[in-house]
């Protein structure tokens, strides 16, 4: 798996990516979906929200989508907590990885990763 300029990914054909969301403070509201392959997820504890797998397509051309979604709690007035955050980690097979990504408040209702098979 490497990054690519946009922001997504090359995989190889049928490489396990694995996904883990890790958060600060608790009260975890992460939520993932995904096409093109078959999501796996693990029952975790805090610090760690999620953590979920998926094994590329076998054919080159391919595309898997990934659509998550992050929210935080405010407070009354609608402020969040100072040092509140996600970090997004992914990493393929061989241990290949990425650079984590950390996502801080207001919610991020729509962040999409595309894994293209090489």
């Amino acid at each position: 798996m490497t990054s690519r300029p946009d922001g997504n990914f090359d995989v190889d054909a049928n490489e396990q990516i694995n996904i883990t969301i890790i958060k600060s403070l608790p009260n975890c509201e992460a939520g993932i979906r995904l096409t093109g392959a078959t999501l796996s997820c693990q029952p975790t504890q805090f610090p760690t929200c999620k953590q979920c797998s998926f094994t590329a397509p076998g054919t080159s051309g391919a595309q898997v989508t990934l659509a998550m979604s992050f929210d935080f709690q405010s407070d009354a007035q609608g402020n969040f907590a100072n040092g509140d955050k996600y970090t997004l980690t992914f990493s393929g097979a061989g241990g290949s990885t990425v650079p984590a990504i950390d996502i801080f408040p207001p919610p991020a209702l729509a962040m999409v990763f595309i894994f293209f098979v090489r």
